[in-house]
């Protein structure tokens, strides 16, 4: 069974095409409330060991740093990976705005 956000947005679900997907298309393409529904899912899916999820791997340099991570959802016939990069120009933390210190 698709998750509602796959049947939902099928332009997205097309076989063997990788999508670089940015916050904005994410803001525009799924709600707070589905996206809670899928990770509820996700999350079950995983639990049952129906999921894998490769945990985030932090690679720092002097001034710079680079993360990734990535999941694999069979049920849902979907991966993902998040690759991104951490140059010390914003430094503040997405969830109160305050400056985060050199080492996060």
């Amino acid at each position: 069974m698709k998750p509602p956000f796959l049947t939902t947005h099928s332009h997205l679900t097309r076989h063997n095409i990788m999508h670089f997907i940015t916050d904005d298309h994410v803001r525009r393409l799924i709600t707070l409330r589905d996206a809670i529904a899928e990770l509820r899912v996700a999350l079950i899916e995983h639990g049952a060991g129906r999921a894998s999820v490769q945990p985030r791997v932090r690679t720092k340099g002097e001034h710079v740093s680079i993360s990734a991570m990535g999941a694999i959802l069979p049920s849902a016939g979907v991966c993902g990976a998040k690759i991104y990069s951490d140059h010390g120009l914003n430094r503040r933390d997405h969830a109160d705005g305050r400056e985060r210190s050199a080492s996060t």
